[in-house]
């Protein structure tokens, strides 16, 4: 088979073995291949696609073999048996009870971002007379979480009955797009069954047999596949169940912490816990927790399960505003009935199913205050297997009777057992939190070269931990830009259409930065806000977009910018320095700032400025009619390209005229390739040579600190040089520095450079000052 191909192009179909790919070359140079296989998952088996297997692909140009090109098919990711356990272990077991064991199987953490999902399907050996009663499948690293997902089978089935092999089979996926497989690797196949005669330890074994693993994207492109095997022994006897060998017990545990805070409605309408000031213990970590455990190796029958709950006792409160619940752990083999018992006597009834990832909500406009009982029925409780019941987060709504103590029991009974379990914990108020305040996100670069006139924005998240008046905070602008506009910037799903416009708040300080950077100054203490609370659904929304320009006249610049230089948030009475706060101190202009550290501390962020294609000058004098210190263009005999301004003073005497200055002159290699011995040739204008002022320097030109050379050096004489093209100017007679004696006799001066390499420039400032006023 031959195919003809016009250009460079995918093949998507999929072409039987020795298919001959001609690519037709019309014209001469070099051309670059990039050769793919992909397998579909249903070829992976011994008889089309074998793992180690080598596949060659022949490269020929006009018939004559360039090179062979080896394919190995090879598994780099696998599921693997890891082990089988009997939960809860009971101290002996016996015949016909019911028992939790669970199988797992482990992966070798490849970390994807692309839908991919597992096929697995294996027989589990059993000891004799094993009987299967159900199985399902779960997350042992992360029980009950949404990266497995059942798309397509999950089976537990022993077709040929007590004793003989249990066949599993699960589709699930992994993850979806975006999601890691890293943290999930263990994966937890678990069953319930029991033992219908007796055994010895030794015959008390299981195995895995014939297992296989196909791991698949969701288009069905095959990633790997693998046998897995293994065997694991119980090593525990198995006797026969009659009343001396029966063991009933249960397990209550309180794990809750010791202290409940007291909560209550603020004048503003909001729960004291709503409100952000106050310490409480946070609904995603701090919950109040009871456990009711089987631990015996017999099935608890008619199971009642009582909650008594402190009134006042806040459930737990949905951070997405989807209401109060209470929280049960999952439980596929003994459905529970659940009621809730309120202070007035009414209550609500609930099955299971009625769950939403184990989370019970409660009507609209209940918070749990009024719960006086949570009641839990079941059929059965087998043997190892327990309910997790979460209640509450520490907090008790005590507005009507102010309590000291708030006590909590759980009743347990069953046919075989009565028990119950109390705690009491102390009630307390919560701390005040101190109010903060951050500025982050500080200068994110949408890329690391610009050039003179781009314009770019960039974000910056405000933050506090709770709604109160804003902060003073301060910008500074990346040395070579400016700013062109500064605005609010909500996220979409959020709004800041209702504060006032922040050009009300803006203050331009100048150029007072250390290195004569733009700094702005943002006062927001008088703004009160509720919108930048650092909480799970406005983090990351609301901001600040600042607009920035490269500066038409920067130099070239390539350097590293630390994030705590560009945004931070000032110290003020309304936001203090933090216990162990490192302060950051700011000098702009004649004030010292005290700021806050930023988050971004230490975060080097690297940028460019640079001149494409350009070699040449970029020579220019201070204007002091500008704020900034900005080199502009002169040239008397070009009005139309004279920008630069000579300021005289009130009165016609020339005493008052603005005469002291500074010119700069920079050479600039914007091309690729090196330059060797660069002359920028300064001659300064004089009456008696025809124009119109004098101007003379007033000591010596300072290399700028920022060079990206080191060949530079600045050269002064008396005479004035005549320049004839592109010729160099023997400077043998020139003088340095510090050999000259009179500045004022100074004629014509030469920025020397021995090697610019491609990107770099070198630059010089002169102080000088004219003589004879421009009137």
């Amino acid at each position: 088979m031959s195919k003809i191909l016009t250009q460079i192009q995918t093949i998507t179909e999929r072409t039987e073995g020795n298919t001959v790919f001609t690519y037709l070359a019309d014209k001469n140079g070099f051309v670059q291949f990039n050769v793919t296989l992909l397998s579909r998952w249903t070829e992976i088996s011994a008889d089309i696609l074998s793992d180690n297997s080598i596949y060659p692909v022949t490269l020929k140009v006009n018939d004559i073999t360039q090179g062979v090109l080896n394919y190995t098919v090879e598994n780099k990711t696998e599921i693997n048996y890891s082990k089988l356990a009997i939960n809860e272990t009971p101290t002996k077991l016996i015949t016909d009870q019911a028992y939790s064991f669970s199988i797992d199987l482990v992966h070798n953490q490849v970390s994807r971002s692309d839908s991919v999902f597992a096929k697995t399907s294996f027989e589990l050996e059993v000891p004799e007379g094993f009987e299967l009663i159900n199985g399902t499948v779960d997350s042992a690293t992360n029980p009950g979480v949404f990266h497995l997902r059942t798309v397509d089978s999950r089976g537990f089935s022993q077709p040929n009955g007590a004793g003989t092999p249990i066949v599993i089979t699960a589709s699930y996926f992994f993850n979806q797009p975006g999601e890691s497989w890293t943290g999930f690797d263990t994966y937890e196949y678990t069953f319930w069954g029991k033992y219908t005669q007796p055994l010895t330890k030794e015959k008390n074994i299981f195995s895995v047999t014939d297992g296989e693993a196909r791991l698949v994207l969701s288009d069905y492109q095959a990633i790997s596949s693998n046998k897995f095997y293994g065997t694991t022994p119980i090593s525990k006897e198995v006797g026969v169940s009659n009343e001396a060998s029966k063991f009933s017990e249960i397990s209550l545990v309180d794990s809750s912490k010791e202290t409940i805070y007291r909560d209550y409605f603020t004048e503003s309408g909001k729960k004291l816990s709503e409100t952000g000031e106050y310490s409480f213990p946070p609904s995603t970590s701090g919950t109040m927790t009871v456990t009711a455990a089987n631990i015996g190796n017999v099935t608890q029958t008619n199971v009642k399960i009582t909650y008594e709950i402190e009134p006042g006792t806040e459930a737990i409160n949905d951070d997405y505003g989807n209401g109060y619940y209470y929280e049960f752990s999952k439980n596929d083999f003994n459905p529970f009935d659940i009621s809730i018992v309120y202070a007035d006597g009414t209550q609500t009834s609930y099955t299971t199913d009625k769950l939403m990832n184990g989370r019970l909500y409660l009507p609209e406009g209940k918070d749990g205050s009024d719960t006086v009982k949570v009641i839990a029925s079941a059929d059965e409780l087998f043997a190892g297997n327990s309910l997790e019941f979460k209640y509450g987060t520490y907090r008790l709504l005590d507005t009507l009777k102010p309590v000291s103590t708030a006590n909590y029991t759980v009743h347990f009974e069953s046919d075989l057992i009565q028990k119950d379990s109390s705690k009491t914990l102390k009630v307390s108020d919560p701390e005040k939190i101190p109010l903060s305040s951050s500025i982050f996100g500080s200068m994110i670069f949408s890329k690391e070269i610009y050039r003179p006139g781009e314009e770019f924005t960039n974000n910056f998240f405000l933050t506090t931990n709770y709604a109160a008046n804003l902060g003073v905070y301060y910008f500074i602008m990346p040395e070579g830009m400016d700013y062109t506009d500064i605005a609010w910037s909500p996220d979409p799903v959020s709004d800041l259409s209702d504060l006032p416009d922040i050009h009300n708040y803006l203050t331009d300080l100048g150029y007072v930065g250390e290195n004569g950077e733009k700094v702005l100054k943002v006062d927001l203490s008088s703004l009160y806000s509720d919108k930048f609370v650092a909480n799970s659904m406005i983090l990351y929304m609301n901001k600040i977009s600042l607009t920035m320009k490269v500066n038409e006249d920067a130099l070239p610049i390539n350097k590293l910018l630390d994030a705590r230089d560009v945004s931070f948030l000032a110290v003020t009475d309304t936001y203090p320095l933090l216990a162990d706060e490192i302060p950051v101190y700011k000098q702009f202009g004649s004030e010292k700032i005290e700021g806050h550290s930023s988050r971004d501390r230490g975060r080097a962020i690297p940028y460019s400025i640079v001149l494409p294609s350009f070699v040449g000058v970029k020579n220019g004098i201070d204007d002091p009619m500008t704020e900034k210190q900005e080199f502009l263009a002169f040239d008397s005999s070009i009005p139309e390209e004279t920008t630069a301004h000579f300021n005289s003073g009130k009165t016609f005497k020339t005493e008052d005229d603005l005469i002291d200055n500074h010119i700069r002159l920079t050479s600039i290699n914007g091309m690729a390739g090196s330059l060797s011995t660069t002359q920028n040739i300064l001659i300064l204008p004089t009456i008696e040579a025809g124009d119109p002022f004098t101007m003379v320097l007033t000591g010596a030109g300072i290399l700028s600190d920022n060079l990206s050379t080191d060949t530079s050096k600045v050269l002064y004489s008396s005479d004035i040089v005549t320049v004839d093209g592109n010729k160099i100017i023997d400077t043998s007679d020139f003088l340095t520095a510090n050999q000259v004696t009179n500045w004022s006799t100074i004629r014509t001066v030469i920025l020397s450079c021995e090697e610019l390499n491609e990107g770099e420039y070198t630059s010089v400032i002169l102080p000088v000052k004219f003589l004879i006023s421009t009137k």
